[in-house]
């Protein structure tokens, strides 16, 4: 979120990143709330002081109007709050002028198209392959769920284990985690009050869209230290995808439930692009270990999500679908989800707020996806050569 102090000083820039990201918010609201809610502390103020100074036949009446403008400026306050928590992050000058992902622009490639003849959607190649129950899994949770079993759910298993070594290997430190959250904590992470119609709610807690979540509130309330942290995590990712009706239908995805290793790194401020480029060359070199053709697209405005102020895409190529399919966004936050959790680093007596920053290192599902389509051949899949020894085959044929 965005300090009332800021937005008091810097009220043109604030309507400039809201043009830019064609973001509806009243902002005159907030600057008349805000003013009201001071006047209202001065004359609290002010009663607290004329309560040390009267009568004994005033004090009960002074108590009261006291009592009275507390709720009041406590009222104003959450008020407040609400329209703080509705503010998106301020956006980093580079993020280009745009309206959706038309307007992103490719930054770079890696690697190259494989030449396939006639080439297969995966969710075909899964059925090919026979360990995919796609109707029992609709029948028992519903659409957007699938159960994979056999030689598929072992390569899941081997993807989730090997994106974790990897990101061990780049020195992020593993974390197992809650797949539900309080919400104040997804509060804290800016996934509430803003994505609630995009999550699995329930009464006190919430299932996580992703372990980010449950990391970056590790340090809530905390002055840290040892700076930066690397942090990561798999967990199951739960989304309702409520916005993507009749979008990815067939396959691996768009689904309610799937499994995703999370790259967390917390830094100063003077770091964090630096860090944001470490994450976004971590998150390439897997998909460059595997060999599967990519580009990395820096979002446009409109298109960059509400909590990040600079965000890269990198898109795999699927040539069953010919296409590219976002399969990691790696975000710099700044200081957006910091000012929630109240979360500082010291720069000598000064606190200063922490940078966040995020990328998926990968989503297994898509993962698996990108992999079926990429090495197919006529009678089955070839298995990355990375993969091999653990998966136990370096080809998977059709049943």
């Amino acid at each position: 979120m965005l300090s009332l102090k800021w937005i008091r000083e810097n009220q043109n820039i604030l309507k400039e990143n809201l043009k830019r990201r064609n973001y509806d918010f009243n902002l005159n609201e907030i600057i008349s709330l805000d003013i009201e809610w001071r006047n209202s502390l001065q004359q609290l103020e002010k009663l607290r002081h004329d309560q040390k100074k009267c009568e004994i036949e005033n004090a009960k009446q002074i108590k009261l109007q006291i009592q009275n403008k507390e709720k009041e400026v406590l009222n104003l306050k959450s008020q407040l709050d609400d329209h703080l928590y509705s503010i998106p992050n301020i956006l980093m000058n580079d993020v280009p002028l745009g309206k959706c992902a038309d307007d992103n622009i490719e930054i770079r490639q890696w690697g190259k198209k494989p030449k396939i003849d006639h080439p297969l959607h995966h969710d075909d190649i899964l059925q090919k392959i026979g360990c995919y129950e796609k109707e029992k899994a609709v029948a028992i949770s519903g659409s957007r769920f699938v159960i994979l079993n056999g030689i598929l759910a072992k390569f899941e298993r081997v993807l989730k284990n090997w994106l974790l070594e990897e990101a061990i290997k780049a020195e992020y430190v593993e974390y197992s985690v809650p797949n539900l959250a309080l919400h104040q904590a997804g509060k804290n992470a800016a996934q509430l009050p803003k994505f609630e119609n995009d999550l699995f709610m329930l009464n006190k807690h919430f299932l996580i869209p992703t372990s980010e979540v449950i990391l970056v509130n590790l340090i809530a309330n905390q002055v840290v230290k040892d700076l930066p942290l690397l942090l990561t995590a798999c967990t199951a990712c739960f989304r309702k995808e409520s916005g993507s009706l009749g979008k990815d239908t067939k396959g691996l995805i768009r689904l309610h439930q799937f499994e995703k290793v999370e790259l967390v790194a917390v830094t100063t401020q003077e770091n964090s692009e630096k860090m944001h480029q470490n994450m976004l060359a971590s998150i390439e070199n897997l998909l460059q270990k595997l060999n599967l053709h990519y580009r990395v697209m820096l979002l446009c405005s409109e298109d960059t999500g509400f909590h990040s102020a600079k965000t890269f895409d990198v898109e795999v190529w699927m040539p069953g679908q010919n296409r590219y399919v976002e399969i990691s966004s790696c975000s710099n936050c700044t200081n957006f989800q910091s000012r929630r959790m109240k979360s500082y680093y010291k720069n000598n007596d000064d606190k200063i707020l922490v940078h966040t920053l995020n990328g998926s290192a990968l989503p297994i599902g898509r993962l698996l996806a990108a992999i079926l389509e990429n090495f197919q051949f006529k009678d089955g899949i070839s298995v990355p050569s990375v993969l091999e020894s653990m998966l136990g085959h370096d080809k998977i044929y059709f049943s």
